[in-house]
């Protein structure tokens, strides 16, 4: 009974190879097909690989552009508020003689002060 078992076992190992290699066979043809297809798609697509690498530089290029722009705006913008900056201290010397005013008027108020009775006697309802 054992040698019918493994006559067996043995006749079922080779058919499962068999199957086994049939099925490696078609994954042989698979692959061949794939290659050889993918062939003239891999020769387009290095062929237009060119016009993207073309593309690329040419969205490179227009990205400089663009900030080159954007930095001269900006740079309009900063120059013109610093030259409206620049207008306002025309202005600067009526600012000075405003300020030198205001210390005349100061210094006056203190003369007036130091001047002033200073009796806290007087400011306390304590009269002598």
């Amino acid at each position: 009974m054992k040698n019918k078992t493994e006559k067996r076992k043995i006749e079922m190992t080779i058919s499962a190879n068999k199957s086994v290699s049939n099925s490696i066979k078609a994954h042989l043809l698979i692959w061949k097909k794939f290659h050889e297809t993918q062939k003239p798609l891999l020769k387009k697509l290095n062929m237009r690989k060119d016009n993207i690498d073309l593309l690329m530089h040419g969205l490179m290029q227009n990205a400089r552009v663009y900030q080159a722009a954007a930095s001269a705006a900006e740079l309009r913008r900063t120059a013109k508020a610093a030259l409206s900056n620049l207008s306002d201290l025309q202005n600067i010397d009526d600012v000075l003689g405003d300020l030198q005013n205001n210390w005349f008027e100061v210094n006056a108020l203190v003369d007036q002060i130091s001047e002033a009775d200073f009796n806290i006697d007087t400011f306390m309802g304590m009269e002598k």
